[in-house]
């Protein structure tokens, strides 16, 4: 029978008075976790946000509240990426667009379409250099002829009509500009044939025809830049404004069928996805560590009733600690959204012990519950406390992120302390263990024997354990340098996400990467001479700011534009418009345009191939389709007469473009009320890796302390990430240490448990290394909380060896059963992050698995044989 040491009897007070009350006391802890569980309900959400991790008071939080305020139309946005066949149809298509949410001002507050300011269509030409307005002007002048036959007859009998002069007078067409202009056509023609027979959406692009690769609008991509009204109190505060968004593209036919798509990213839809992978993520995870803690503890316990009253037990702190979480912070972010696994895997630890010891003084003591709570009280009270001065240690850090977790965390594993000495003795009152459940689980009796299966006869000899050990620690400690911490957010977000996958792709260009970099500048004077300092960094692709939109140079090209518009005269009079035809006109014109295109096949190059590729294209269709005429036409020729509207005002410029002239909409993104500026730096380079982005931004910050921008957040929240990484690894082991000290009070024990806690952090780190995994912002956690939650196996560990005198009884004990499985449940709640579909929680699973698997190999395979090694000591010292 196992004495109750008088030092524990207010903990036998306490059980004694619980077990009198048990059923009163359950009813209550009912109608407390009910009410609870409402409130979590109401109150809790989720922040995907990941710049509000970082303290409010770090500098570059400062920077890039400053930068919000004076520019609030750049945060909280969608970026709509419109594609389609054509310049023209990507425009077409965007503006429309606009058009429809500029109509529901209740979801979208601000819609911004870059390059859609009408004095960039008026002053595009302007922009060129000199030597690219000369050669547009060539061209243009050569293909003249060409232009003013199709704004006669802008349909495919204007083209019949173009080809029927070029076989009349193909001296003309031999070579230069005029022979290239038509050539060109004749291959865009062929191709948009050869797309109609395959049933492809593909029209001719004018547009590019007319000034090819000098026309600011050339790509096929445009962008609309969105504010949505983000809805609060709710847990997806963009889902309205993306669903009505995904709503108006339907309706509009903005299809991958009609040729275009739209795709949406930038800050709001990035976290919209990454929230819903995160909910579901965390739920899974939730769910599958409760039925694999469940289950271990069905084979560890083997009783009904301890497994059902340590769920329980579980599922009423979880709720508990939910609603503390409720209560301090309000909503989780990326990292305190893992709280409830932790709390699973770790809250299970304290009642495990309870319920192995209860088993084990079931058949020797006739009050086996006291006696079990009173022998690991003190074991369970120490590993909660040090367990949550290893949470709290992440209160100090500018991280608050982890400072939530830390939070939310050491307040759930008190809470976990009260439930497993209120909640489960009360369980236990009311549904006993039966005695023919217990088994006599002392250390060195026959039956522990049988149900260790003989464990200390596989254990190795303790100097060659303790050699492995050394040999472990030293590839250790060669390997964890080489460790890399990856602090780019967008690698935790999953690539196969639409947002994400738009984001890397722009990120590949300098011309569209998101990875800006702002500069305010207060005092305009400063403005020139620290945009030319910028520009001459090596890190620094461009320098833009709102005088970058006055076109430079403009008294020498408004002359070339004069006397350009002066030749073009009559083409730029002249007022195309595509009437209605019916079918049988439609049906000749083709048909004359297939005879003319086999004539012209015989012309010289580079007009015969073209025409010859043309009839080729034509003849094909004709097989594939009955009556192409019609679709034909409209492929051709519906963007025609907007492309010489186009042309007719750019050429349509008389006078220099200033800065008054520039429009509204167009300054405020450019400089703030009260008179600041911003000057927008991109990369020299693509930025494909950590380093480049570091890179960028600390070239910057030389030279613009206050600049912000993504590269700038992200390193600099990197910087303050390793801070509180060391800041909270030093404080765990330091508050560790100091309770230890208190409690132990032998320097001996002290000592081992310390260096059981310092090698599983080594093996930690090497194994990461070893099998590639980086340390993000997520899963750095891991290490600051092996120290609170490593202790914990070693101090039941040591708490049993005074008992039993040496590490080969606490082996055959119980309390080796309860450090396995303890380490067993934690482990599984751990692992189900790896597979809970996002990549933060997925690395936090593997790396936290890592640890326990680190520290139980250290806590049952080391420690006993250090413990053994100075067993001569310590009886000599007893």
């Amino acid at each position: 029978m196992t004495a109750v040491n008088p030092r524990r009897d207010w903990l036998a007070g306490w059980l004694d008075r619980l077990q009198r009350r048990a059923l009163p006391v359950l009813l209550l802890a009912s109608l407390f976790t009910a009410a609870c569980l409402w409130y979590v309900a109401e109150g809790l959400g989720i922040d995907t946000g990941t710049t509000d991790m970082i303290a409010s008071d770090v500098p570059f939080r400062q920077n890039d509240s400053r930068f919000d305020a004076l520019f609030p139309q750049f945060s909280d946005t969608i970026v709509a990426i419109v594609e389609a066949p054509t310049p023209e149809d990507a425009s077409q298509a965007a503006g429309a667009l606009a058009l429809r949410l500029s109509n529901r001002p209740e979801l979208f507050r601000d819609i911004y379409q870059p390059g859609s300011e009408r004095i960039l269509a008026e002053a595009g030409l302007l922009y060129l250099d000199v030597d690219e307005l000369y050669d547009l002007s060539d061209r243009l002048v050569a293909a003249q002829p060409l232009l003013a036959q199709l704004a006669a007859r802008p349909d495919i009998g204007g083209l019949s009509q173009v080809l029927s002069q070029a076989l009349r007078q193909p001296q003309l067409l031999a070579e230069g500009e005029a022979a290239e202009a038509l050539s060109g056509l004749l291959e865009e023609v062929a191709q948009v044939a050869e797309a109609q027979a395959e049933g492809w959406p593909l029209a001719l692009s004018w547009q590019g025809l007319i000034a090819g690769d000098t026309d600011l609008q050339a790509s096929n991509r445009r962008f609309l830049i969105v504010r949505p009204e983000l809805s609060e109190g709710v847990l997806k505060p963009a889902a309205a404004a993306i669903e009505a968004l995904r709503a108006e593209i339907e309706a509009l036919g903005l299809t991958s069928a009609n040729g275009i798509t739209v795709r949406l990213t930038g800050t709001v839809a990035l976290n919209h996805e990454e929230l819903k992978a995160v909910e579901l993520g965390g739920s899974t995870a939730g769910l599958l560590s409760l039925l694999l803690v469940a289950l271990l503890l069905a084979i560890g316990l083997r009783s009904g009733r301890l497994v059902f009253a340590m769920v329980v037990t579980l599922l009423v702190g979880l709720v508990w600690t939910a609603a503390f979480a409720t209560l301090t912070v309000g909503s989780l972010n990326l990292i305190s959204v893992a709280f409830a696994v932790l709390f699973i895997g770790l809250g299970v630890d304290f009642g495990i012990h309870a319920c192995l010891r209860y088993r084990e003084e079931s058949r020797g003591t006739d009050s086996p519950l006291p006696a079990a709570f009173c022998a690991t009280g003190p074991g369970i009270l120490l590993s909660a406390i040090c367990a949550a001065a290893g949470f709290f240690a992440f209160l100090p850090t500018d991280y608050k992120g982890l400072a939530e977790l830390g939070l939310i965390a050491g307040g759930g594993m008190i809470i976990a302390l009260i439930a497993t000495f209120t909640i489960l003795p009360a369980l236990l009152t009311v549904l006993p263990l039966r005695a023919a459940v217990g088994a006599p689980l002392r250390g060195g009796q026959g039956g522990h024997e049988r149900e260790t299966g003989g464990r200390s006869r596989l254990r190795l000899p303790q100097k060659v354990t303790l050699a492995l050990a050394v040999l472990l620690t030293l590839g250790a400690v060669a390997k964890a340098p080489s460790s890399e911490f990856d602090f780019d957010p967008i690698n935790l977000k999953d690539p196969v996400f639409e947002s994400v996958e738009a984001f890397l792709e722009l990120a590949d260009s300098t011309e569209t990467t998101p990875y800006l970099i702002q500069v305010v500048v207060e005092d305009p004077a400063r403005l020139p001479e620290l945009a030319r300092e910028l520009a001459a960094l090596p890190e620094v692709g461009s320098v833009r700011q709102l005088s970058s939109f006055i076109p430079r140079g403009q008294d020498e090209k408004l002359p070339v534009l004069d006397d350009l518009a002066f030749v073009l005269q009559a083409l730029l009079l002249s007022t195309p418009s595509r009437a209605d035809r019916d079918a049988a006109e439609l049906a000749g014109d083709y048909a004359r345009l297939r005879e003319t295109a086999t004539a012209a096949a015989e012309l010289a190059a580079p007009v015969g191939p073209a025409a010859a590729r043309m009839a080729a294209s034509l003849e094909r269709l004709s097989q594939r389709q009955e009556a192409p005429a019609a679709e034909l036409d409209g492929r051709l020729m519906r963007h025609f007469p907007a492309a010489l509207q186009r042309l007719q005002t750019a050429l349509s410029v008389t006078e220099p473009i200033t800065r008054a002239a520039l429009p509204p909409m167009l300054v405020s993104r450019w400089q703030a009320p009260n008179g600041a500026e911003r000057l927008e730096l991109r990369p020299a380079e693509p930025v494909r890796s950590n380093a480049d982005l570091q890179r960028f931004a600390s070239a910057v910050l030389s030279v613009a302390p206050q600049a912000t921008g993504a590269p700038v957040i992200i390193s600099g929240a990197a910087e303050a990430i390793l801070t509180a990484f060391v800041t909270a690894s030093g404080l765990a082991f330091f508050a560790v240490l100091v309770i230890l000290t208190v409690v132990l009070r032998r320097p001996v024990e002290i000592a081992l448990v310390a260096l059981t806690l310092l090698l599983a952090a080594l093996w930690t780190a090497g194994a990461a290394a070893l099998l590639g995994l980086s340390f993000n912002f997520a899963n750095i956690i891991a290490l600051p909380l092996l120290f609170g939650l490593g202790v914990a196996s070693a101090i039941h560990f040591v708490l049993r060896l005074r008992e039993e005198g040496n590490g080969e009884a606490v082996l055959r004990s119980s309390t080796s059963s309860g450090v396995l499985f303890s380490a067993l449940t934690t482990m599984a709640a751990f692992g189900s992050l790896a597979v809970s579909g996002h990549r933060g929680m997925a690395s936090m699973g593997e790396l936290l698995t890592l640890a326990i698997t680190a520290t139980l190999i250290a806590t049952l395979v080391v420690l006993p044989a250090m413990i053994d090694l100075l067993a001569p000591r310590r009886r000599a010292g007893t």
